[in-house]
């Protein structure tokens, strides 16, 4: 096993600490000690960090040997226990995530470290197979790569290039005849063990140039990738994503990177487009309409297609209960709400809105206008639809902009669309109360 292209990767990324994952078993101890043995030529310290998941009995044994591994050998080591939720994603991807809480922590601590792991060609090959099943496009086929960035966390995986017999050669070269063995790797109840142990191996015996084939596909599959996301970065940063034209102009293979990379930048982390979400979104772009069209996202945010413009808007709370008395500020969606008391009301435009504190009482409620609500406007006594305020207002329906409401229900105040009636300043008032109310959103700018 050449370890040259190890040390190249590690050249490259010039980290001052590498994090290792260290579960004892021989992709990780190999991993462990080639980073270990190029650490000091490339200017690095090591630390062995190991996984107690808590889901084996044999767990603290294999904890306990690992630590005595790295303490022969004078490795830093540190042990994690976990928390592995039992969720509807399953153990392994609850696990997974329990593992990138961990080094997203860890990264910080040691100062922006960088984490290797022992994924080895035999991973990268199942793990093709098992993204081709689910359906992955090109960068899912090949998602496993010498370097990654997830969560902020970047990735090392310098055992790529070689195989599990590979690695275990190198191993007993120096001298390392013993490493942990996880018992579950057997169950072929899982699908990646139903692969590595029974599917993939009887087609490598049966078709005897099956291995170097598929290491040679996987490898110019890669190559498309990477090209193709190149291609999606470049058009990601002289794009204009907030226009509808924009998309219709990308070729679909282009669009679900660049859609990705757009959700991503908003939603504050990475964000997989799932094919239902990207085949709405195509569908919602296709034709000119004057009336929205909201994609769900489930990361808390909304997609908007409204006539040529795309745009992205938190979800809004179905209700949020307002004590603007202890709280001079609120929240609502995109809207930001605060209030002071003001020696006289102020006459700005409907962003601006000024009561009678005593009349107002010390909570309101801001909600969505109900369907065929009607609101008095101030100054007048007669009722009005809220939808044909908003209209007259050249304001679309969404993204939605909240009611404030007194502690009854009824709308007092629509931001941004008029004011009412309600807890107005009068002569006799004693305290006047006043809320502004501003909008990130380009059609709430006013």
């Amino acid at each position: 096993m050449n370890i040259e292209a190890c040390r190249e990767l590690f050249l490259q990324e010039k980290c001052g600490t590498v994090l290792c994952g260290f579960s004892g078993g021989a992709d990780s101890t190999a991993a462990l000690l080639v980073t270990f043995a190029l650490s000091r030529e490339c200017g690095f310290s090591v630390v062995a960090v190991h996984f107690d998941h808590g889901l084996r009995a044999e767990s603290a044994s294999e904890a306990l040997w690992c630590e005595n591994f790295c303490r022969e050998r004078g490795i830093e080591f540190i042990k994690i226990n976990l928390d592995v939720p039992c969720n509807q994603g399953g153990i392994e991807n609850a696990a997974r995530q329990a593992r990138l809480a961990a080094w997203k922590n860890l990264v910080l601590k040691y100062n922006n470290a960088c984490v290797v792991t022992g994924h080895h060609a035999n991973d990268k090959r199942e793990n093709f197979f098992l993204r081709f099943f689910r359906g992955s496009n090109i960068s899912g086929l090949t998602g496993l790569r010498r370097k990654s960035e997830v969560g902020g966390v970047k990735f090392l995986r310098p055992l790529l290039g070689f195989t599990r017999r590979e690695i275990e050669t190198y191993l007993r070269d120096l001298g390392v005849e013993v490493w942990m063995t996880d018992s579950s790797n057997f169950d072929s109840a899982m699908l990646r063990n139903y692969l590595r142990n029974e599917i993939l191996p009887d087609i490598c015996k049966r078709i005897g140039f099956a291995d170097s084939g598929m290491a040679k596909s996987i490898e110019c599959i890669e190559c498309d990738a990477d090209f193709i996301e190149q291609e999606s970065e470049r058009a990601f940063s002289s794009g204009n994503c907030s226009s509808r034209l924009f998309w219709c102009s990308l070729h679909d293979a282009l669009k679900v990177r660049v859609l990705r990379k757009f959700l991503s930048g908003r939603c504050g982390g990475d964000i997989t487009v799932s094919s239902a979400v990207f085949e709405h979104f195509c569908a919602s772009i296709e034709q000119y309409s004057s009336e929205p069209r909201l994609i769900q996202l489930g990361c808390g945010i909304e997609l908007i297609i409204q006539r040529d413009t795309v745009s992205l808007v938190e979800q809004t709370p179905s209700e949020i209960i307002w004590n603007w008395q202890k709280e001079r500020s609120c929240r609502w969606g995109e809207v930001f709400l605060e209030c002071r008391f003001t020696d006289v009301p102020d006459k700005g435009d409907a962003d601006t809105a000024s009561f009678d504190a005593d009349v107002l009482g010390e909570t309101v409620i801001l909600s969505a206008p109900r369907e065929g609500e009607k609101f008095v406007p101030f100054g007048t006594s007669r009722q009005v639809s809220v939808k044909k305020l908003r209209i007259d207002r050249k304001i679309p329906s969404y993204p939605v902009l909240p009611a404030v409401r007194n502690s009854s229900g009824t709308a007092v105040w629509l931001p941004f669309v008029r004011n009412g009636n309600f807890a107005g300043v009068t002569p006799e008032t004693r305290r006047i109360i006043t809320f502004y109310a501003k909008s990130s959103l380009k059609s709430s700018n006013r």
